[in-house]
């Protein structure tokens, strides 16, 4: 009897052990689902990155052929960023004749500097300011700033603000004009209606643009001709009466 229980123990003994040993080893299954798992996913890594790399080929070829593109314009001779009626690209100063009315009439020829301040995403921004005239205030030499675009050309005070404006916040100043286009432009005012009139009249080759202050008699006027491949050809500015006006108009 004594023999028989141990071996009774050892049997339970041995079974007890081979069912743990069943437990803990992993079902075969469960290891191939779990390697095809893996390998499943390093395909899908492989193919993400052969798409990157064709998509980057193909903004490769893009920008080679936007390049082109430039090259073409360029070898055509077209600015995209100037409208045909401002001064030619490199042009830095102009001779005109003048006339001044003030205190007396005064002729004399004198320069107009073309100074180029900024080249930004839409346009290119201008200063305009004729040499000093002897009797002529500055300020009414000093025609402001020009925002020149491909198809227009914008007129507003030459102060930091507007600059800040356009440079820095990306944005047109409020009190600024188009005073050149291709198309003409009617005045917001009837005629005889008081207030800031401006409008622009085409003339050929040529546009007009005009504004005066009828407010009171003796109000501002001010008027740019602008004409195609030439720039502006004729200024005239003043008060009411040709009091303290000036003209000046482009020499050949």
């Amino acid at each position: 009897m004594i023999h028989i229980k141990k071996i009774k123990k050892v049997c339970i003994l041995a079974l007890g052990v081979l069912s743990l040993t069943a437990c803990t080893k992993p079902n075969n299954k469960e290891v191939n689902q779990q390697v095809n798992q893996d390998n499943v996913f390093d395909e899908e890594m492989v193919d993400t990155e052969e798409i990157e790399i064709g998509t980057t080929e193909l903004e490769n070829e893009t920008y080679e052929d936007f390049e082109d593109e430039e090259i073409e314009v360029d070898d055509l001779g077209i600015d995209i960023t100037n409208d045909s009626y401002f001064f030619e690209s490199g042009i830095s100063q102009q001779d005109y004749s003048g006339t001044f009315m003030f205190y007396g009439i005064t002729e004399q020829n004198t320069n107009l500097n073309i100074i180029e301040l900024a080249s930004l995403d839409n346009g290119i921004l201008y200063e305009l300011v004729f040499d000093a005239i002897e009797g002529v205030p500055d300020d009414r030499l000093r025609l402001g700033y020009f925002y020149v675009q491909e198809d227009k050309i914008y007129k507003m005070d030459a102060t930091e603000e507007n600059r800040h404006s356009l440079e820095v916040m990306e944005e047109l100043p409020y009190d600024s004009v188009i005073v050149c286009q291709e198309e003409g432009l009617e005045d917001f005012l009837d005629e005889e209606e008081l207030g800031f009139h401006q409008y622009i009249e085409i003339d050929g080759d040529m546009r007009i643009y005009h504004s005066y202050n009828n407010q009171v008699e003796s109000g501002y006027y001010e008027t740019f001709t602008w004409e195609m491949g030439r720039g502006l050809v004729n200024y005239r500015s003043g008060y009411g009466a040709e009091s303290e006006s000036m003209e000046l108009q482009l020499m050949e």
